[in-house]
């Protein structure tokens, strides 16, 4: 056994180059697969916590116009949202819980959209 491991030695002694090259690679290989499935494992976290919202039992509402007429109503109406209206929303039965975000639209414009995010109550 101490002869196999002395000639070993005296191989990888004799072509220095050669094995620290191939010692190179395989670091490198191994890295490149720790690399690759973090980013991977990274990647499935992010997007399982992004779709989660459209798992689950929340609705967004935004201001903005119609694209269709609806029930004799005009296409292109203004829906404008108020906070009185959002929390009325909260005292319905079937809403659990509504969080309102006001932002502005550009940097330039004084109009302003009301976010709305409806938690429902399960089975409703």
């Amino acid at each position: 056994m101490s002869a196999m491991l002395q000639q070993t030695l005296q191989t990888l002694l004799a072509h220095r180059l050669r094995s620290s090259l191939a010692v190179i690679a395989i670091v490198w290989g191994i890295v490149s697969v720790l690399v690759l499935v973090a980013l991977g494992e990274g990647f499935y976290q992010v997007n399982t916590k992004s779709f989660s919202i459209l798992m689950s039992d929340t609705q967004s509402v935004y201001q903005g116009m119609t694209s269709k007429p609806w029930q004799g109503l005009p296409a292109r109406r203004a829906i404008k949202i108020s906070e009185t209206e959002m929390r009325q929303l909260e005292h319905q039965s079937a809403v659990k819980k509504t969080i309102g975000n006001l932002r502005k639209l550009g940097s330039n414009s004084d109009r302003y959209a009301w976010s709305q995010f409806t938690r429902l109550r399960p089975g409703c």
